[in-house]
């Protein structure tokens, strides 16, 4: 899943998938590290994009 770090801790409308069914998540360097910490307790592989690092195309 491909997720902006103000995602997290929000209700939304619809639901995407419950977080057994997520195998890994990308997500923002502003993700709080307690929920970072609980992603990583429940076995879900966890990349936090860095924006100050990329590649020239």
């Amino acid at each position: 899943m491909l997720a902006d770090s103000s995602k997290f801790g929000r209700r939304g409308f619809s639901k995407i998938a419950d977080m057994e069914d997520i195998d890994h998540i990308i997500t923002d360097s502003k993700i709080p590290p307690s929920t970072a910490l609980r992603i990583e307790e429940m076995g879900i592989e966890l990349t936090i994009a860095d924006p100050c690092h990329h590649n020239n195309l």
